[in-house]
């Protein structure tokens, strides 16, 4: 069977996996910290690969944060015996397999055990006269890096503004595996985006 279709989904041991959903490739493959969309998903004959569960075909975003294209590339060039550049690798239909996935909706339910640390990731975005500032809260780093990767993906696969204009002379990037901003140069109130994650320390029962 192949579903393809906005909404469709397929269930496996619990989980539900929806086509357009965003998921989060984790340490079991090697597109680990890539962030993407799902957009088909074969079961039976109709797989093309000799998988046990189900083809799940994603399309990942390009890396954007030096720190993690530096990261798959060494990855990659590893896998192949050769240099590998992001701009080399094909990630617009992955064929994945449900363990390799973390679904976006787990990432923001994280329910993991007591910490005495959480990551708190702050996102502060300007444009046009108008602004916001967003908090999340996650016990792992990383699901805050998982978080951060899919609001980065998530506002290049929709051209926001200023990542419209990526390259241009007056927009500025500065980037670690804990931050990331954007923004014009000489009007930073005006336009920029902004998503870091901090530690805080908290004190409290362990949870349920």
């Amino acid at each position: 069977m192949i579903k393809n279709k906005t909404g469709e989904t397929f269930r496996y041991e619990g989980r539900v996996f929806r086509v357009g959903d965003w998921v989060y490739a984790n340490a079991g493959s090697v597109y680990e910290g890539l962030v993407g969309r799902i957009k088909e998903i074969r079961t039976g004959a109709d797989k093309d690969t000799e998988n046990e569960t189900a083809d799940i075909y994603c399309e990942f975003m390009p890396p954007i944060i030096p720190a993690f294209i530096e990261k798959i590339e060494e990855r990659f060039s590893k896998l192949y015996g050769e240099p590998k550049k992001s701009e080399d690798l094909a990630l617009d239909e992955v064929i994945m397999a449900p363990e390799m996935l973390l679904l976006d909706r787990e990432i923001l339910s994280s329910d993991g055990a007591h910490k005495e640390s959480v990551f708190v990731v702050t996102t502060d975005w300007a444009y046009r006269g108008e602004s916001d500032i967003k908090v999340e809260l996650f016990y792992t780093l990383k699901d805050a890096q998982a978080y951060m990767l899919r609001c980065l993906a998530e506002e290049v696969a929709e051209n926001s503004s200023p990542f419209d204009r990526r390259g241009d002379e007056d927009i500025c990037e500065e980037s670690s595996e804990t931050f990331y901003e954007i923004y014009q140069s000489g009007d930073y109130n005006g336009e920029h985006y902004t998503i870091r994650i901090e530690t805080k320390e908290i004190c409290g029962e362990n949870r349920a």
